[in-house]
């Protein structure tokens, strides 16, 4: 999981005071916060500088960059989650890796952890029904099939984690 390391107040937002990262001041974390606080007050009191007949200075702006200011932790989502609304209650296990995860750190975390069997088949859900619109008939269909399958062959079904479709 990667993290934002360094605030860097976005223009566009202003008003309430967001990172580049999309996150606010607060949701960062506490070294991140203070080190940010430290800036904002070196900045308002060079501002007030200025106004008081100071020279002028041009305003300091760093560029954020993902590979330069963010760094990389251990990621906290994982679990069960329970679907709600289907003819009965539906749990499935999940993680979020990191793109570049190493398959023996997950293949670890399924075989050893969560002591799940190792599958006769993988079925791979790129994108969702939304990419490929269908009636609802038919939409009902291949989702029981792929259902079925997934039960009679003890695949396991891994999804990009995104909800369209």
């Amino acid at each position: 999981m990667l993290e934002c390391a360094k605030y860097i107040p976005s223009r566009r937002s202003m008003v309430n005071s967001r990172c580049y990262c999309g996150l606010s001041v607060k949701n960062h974390a506490p070294n991140v916060r203070l080190d940010a606080v430290t800036q904002l007050g070196a900045e308002c009191f060079r501002s007030l500088l200025l106004k008081n007949g100071s020279r002028r200075t041009a305003p300091q702006t760093e560029r954020w960059h993902v590979k330069t200011h963010t760094r990389e932790m251990p990621t906290n989502a994982y679990g069960t989650v329970e679907f709600q609304g289907g003819p009965h209650p539906t749990r499935a296990r999940y993680v979020r890796l990191h793109y570049d995860t190493s398959p023996e750190t997950l293949m670890h975390l399924l075989l050893h952890e969560w002591r799940i069997r190792v599958p006769n088949l993988v079925i791979s859900m790129l994108g969702g029904l939304a990419n490929a619109p269908l009636q609802n008939k038919l939409q009902r269909v291949v989702q029981s099939g792929l259902l079925r399958a997934a039960k009679t062959t003890g695949a396991w079904v891994i999804t990009n984690g995104l909800d369209i479709g």
